[in-house]
């Protein structure tokens, strides 16, 4: 889980700033335009992904790549319409994941589903006449079918955890797969009973419908099967104990899969693409980037696929309330983990700055072979004055302010991941942890004395507090579950963290020595990455539902109050606040 670092400004966040340029800005990096600075109190910081996952195409032969829809939504899933005319896809425009259809080339977008929950894994009939979709209901996945005009819409498949819903050729029958189970089954698209077939995700009928390509675990990899519908067995289309293969795409006709490849030293999703003898594998995209849900164009000389090369994120801020959203930092690089000066008159963030590999793509330069390093900045809350606090060759994130001379922060220049301090100016850096395994999500206590943060122990990651030196050490949380990004009250006498007890994310408190623990949230999806408001009434959180949409929240420590703060069209979450009591 990615923290906040703590910085410690005695001579205060304006003084420190005076010295930077206004506009001079971290290399590569566009800063916002000034504008006039709110009060501190109110506002509310935040981390915004912008132009997450979106549609992309690439010729199977050339290899040459379009980009065909370009927003700040996430948009994903794509798939070309048999007559090769109409475009569907999911995308979160509306504030949620719905499917939509647009012209071929991406223009002209339709929405066709509305629902609180996501909808997803859109499917065209054969006669594109019908999509068959997946809609999420209290967590679990079912099978809906409507026209191509978004008319009739129907349930088909209910009380199992459906996915990926796949047609049979004469559009008579339906394959998916359960969620958790890792079983494929058969339904008439009509509805009715449901065949068990055989074991394996995201089926793939074949456009002669006697086969259907599928993936199953074999000895902890995953491994693309071709599964006879007539013989009712499965054979191994190619195996590599050192990639997982997944969702696989027939070409139309029927020689060749596209499908997804996780490259375990790369650590990135790749398309590529084989014939249904298993040879002649090779990539067809293969970046830095994660690629996704290839599906075969009509004409099977293109390939449809999501991408994330163009995801960067930008550190946002608003009133508390979610109204008057504005940049403080917008570019091409990541930015995240912002935190408050105490005087609320600037930031500091992480970033990757101009190493970031989509800035030296987009600038027509190689993407490096190797990962930036990340570093802490610093701005003024109108978007002005940017600096690179940290340049040690090592990632150094998650800054927290609090009172004092010094700034609190995650780095691993030590070779573990620990716990550092350093000036204001970016001087004067000091380790307080040392010990083998990660530590990290530091905050100050409001005295500045002492520091909570994150601690892998074992199997599980616990709470701790210590003194800014290191020596007195103190364990809050004791448990079988991992418990991390911890956030001192301003008040001193409580400590709001996330917790995954019961499965599922959720944000707890208790006091500093670990007593009188409670559970504040309960869902739905994963509620993490905790702050206190300045006057300690609200804790301020991201809620992940699954559906590739983060929002910023609030609840009041009992529990009550639950709301929204920002919508959920883009992704917003890590926020960083002083949210006053309504």
């Amino acid at each position: 889980m990615v923290g906040r670092v703590a910085v410690s400004l005695a001579v205060g966040a304006a003084a420190v700033l005076s010295a930077v340029s206004v506009g001079s800005g971290a290399p590569g990096r566009e800063a916002a335009q000034p504008s006039a600075a709110a009060p501190a109190e109110g506002l509310i910081a935040y981390t915004v992904v912008r132009c997450a996952e979106q549609v992309f195409e690439v010729s199977v032969g050339s290899r040459s790549v379009k980009r065909l829809r370009a927003n700040d939504a996430a948009e994903y899933e794509p798939s070309v319409s048999p007559n090769g005319r109409r475009l569907v896809f999911v995308s979160t425009l509306g504030g949620s994941a719905d499917i939509y259809v647009a012209a071929r080339n991406g223009s002209g977008e339709r929405r066709l589903t509305i629902s609180p929950q996501a909808d997803y894994d859109p499917s065209w009939s054969a006669a594109g006449t019908r999509i068959a979709w997946v809609r999420e209901r209290d967590g679990r996945g079912e099978i809906w079918v409507m026209a191509a005009d978004g008319s009739g819409q129907r349930r088909v498949v209910a009380g199992k955890d459906a996915q990926n819903p796949s047609w049979s050729p004469d559009g008579k029958h339906l394959a998916f797969w359960e969620w958790q189970k890792d079983v494929i089954y058969s339904v008439r698209s009509a509805g009715g009973p449901i065949a068990r077939l055989t074991r394996g995700w995201r089926p793939m009928w074949s456009p002669d419908g006697k086969s259907i390509a599928l993936a199953r675990d074999v000895d902890g990899t995953s491994t693309l099967m071709l599964y006879g519908v007539a013989s009712r067995t499965a054979r191994t289309l190619f195996a590599d104990p050192e990639e997982d293969d997944g969702w696989p795409s027939w070409s139309p006709d029927g020689k060749r899969i596209a499908f997804e490849r996780y490259d375990y030293d790369t650590d990135t999703n790749d398309i590529w693409i084989a014939g249904v003898d298993g040879k002649g594998a090779r990539p067809v995209v293969a970046t830095w980037a994660d690629e996704a849900n290839p599906q075969f164009t009509p004409d099977g000389k293109r390939l449809t696929y999501t991408s994330d090369a163009a995801t960067n994120s930008d550190i946002a801020v608003a009133n508390a309330d979610g109204t008057g959203e504005r940049f403080a930092v917008t570019g091409p690089a990541w930015e995240h983990d912002s935190a408050w000066a105490p005087d609320g008159t600037a930031l500091v963030y992480t970033s990757d700055g101009p190493g970031n590999p989509a800035v030296l793509s987009r600038a027509g330069a190689a993407a490096p072979a190797e990962t930036p390093n990340w570093d802490i900045y610093l701005v003024r809350a109108d978007g002005s004055g940017n600096k690179r606090l940290t340049k040690a060759p090592a990632d150094d994130m998650s800054p927290t302010w609090g009172p004092g001379n010094r700034i609190a922060f995650e780095s691993d220049r030590s070779g573990d991941s620990e716990i550092w301090t350093v000036a204001a100016d970016g001087t004067g850096a000091n380790q307080v942890t040392r010990r083998d395994g990660w530590d990290g999500d530091p905050d100050w206590s409001p005295s500045g004395t002492q520091l909570v943060y994150a601690s892998e122990r074992g199997d599980d990651t616990e709470i701790f507090v210590t003194s800014t030196d290191g020596r007195d050490t103190i364990q809050v949380t004791r448990n079988d579950v991992d418990d991390d990004g911890p956030a001192w009250s301003p008040a001193g006498d409580r400590i709001a963290y996330a917790s995954n007890a019961g499965g599922r994310w959720s944000i707890w408190v208790a006091e500093p020595d670990g007593s009188n623990v409670r559970r504040v949230t309960r869902g739905p999806g994963d509620n993490e990455y905790p702050e206190w408001s300045a006057d300690g009434k609200w804790i301020l959180f991201s809620r992940d539902t699954g559906d590739l949409v983060r929002r910023v929240m609030r609840v009041r420590p009992d529990g009550s109050g639950l709301a929204p703060v920002t919508s959920g069209r883009i992704q917003s979450w890590l926020p960083s606040a002083a949210a006053p009591s309504p």
